[in-house]
């Protein structure tokens, strides 16, 4: 996965599509399920950094469905409307049960 994260640095940085393409391709294999909560943090985190917005709701709704809650780590590297959505949704599902 590193390396593919940074073949995606690399293309976003220098904004090549084929080549940012791929590297997208490669880390959808490696990620699998976008629907994979295991994988949910670092897919959110690499599309907000490298604007990946099929990665995008997934990775939130994935976050949204795991047992975990937030760790301290994981808030320090989500943007804070990211946060909110998650908590927000969370809720939402509490009181509603």
């Amino acid at each position: 996965q590193d390396e593919w994260t940074a073949v995606l640095k690399v293309a976003h940085m220098w904004d090549c599509l084929a080549i940012r393409t791929l590297a997208i391709d490669r880390l959808n294999r490696e990620l699998g399920d976008p629907s994979c909560m295991t994988k949910s943090f670092d897919r959110l985190v690499l599309a907000r950094k490298f604007t990946v917005e099929s990665w995008t709701k997934p990775a939130l709704d994935g976050l949204v469905a795991r047992d975990a809650p937030l760790d301290a780590e994981e808030i320090e590297q989500m943007l804070p409307e990211d946060v909110a959505h998650v908590a927000a949704v969370r809720e939402d599902r509490a009181l509603r049960k």
